[in-house]
């Protein structure tokens, strides 16, 4: 052996598939419902049915806050867990945001999205807008919705 042998031998053994929370660590993904009720407690309640509906589960209990802009109204927001989905294929922002909003029906979303970022918000546009099926998300005391994802490197 000469000197440089050790050198050329690779110093790592190959990585294997990673665990969902190696998956997860340099995403950040949350999802924020505003709601129309007329406490926070009945507030909780419907934002616990709307999370609870979604694919992706809430990675902890959700705040719910006063919507100020709009007496009556509260905003539920939670960061999101993905770990409970076996495989994200491909693993970027657009397969992240449709695993979000698997489970909140056949809405039209809108928003910008790139391979490690995006924002999904409904209501849709008045453009993007399909009477009927844009009417409701989920539960009639949703008012709006947006689902966020973004990577560390955020590019």
């Amino acid at each position: 052996m000469g000197p440089h042998a050790l050198e050329d031998q690779p110093s790592e053994a190959p990585a294997g598939p990673l665990s969902p929370a190696e998956r997860e660590a340099p995403w950040t993904v949350w999802a924020r419902f505003a709601i129309e009720a007329a406490s926070e407690v009945d507030a909780r309640a419907i934002a616990d049915r709307v999370f609870a509906q979604m694919e992706a589960t809430a990675g902890g209990e959700p705040q719910v806050i006063p919507f100020r802009r709009r007496p009556g109204s509260w905003v539920a927001t939670a960061h999101m867990d993905l770990t409970v989905l076996p495989s994200l294929e491909p693993d970027n922002a657009r397969t992240r945001l449709s695993y979000l909003a698997a489970g909140l029906g056949g809405a039209t979303w809108g928003g910008r999205v790139t391979e490690r970022q995006g924002k999904w918000e409904w209501p849709p546009d008045i453009w993007s807008r399909e009477p009927g099926k844009d009417d409701v998300l989920v539960h009639p005391a949703v008012l709006a919705a947006i689902l966020w994802v973004s990577a560390a490197d955020g590019k």
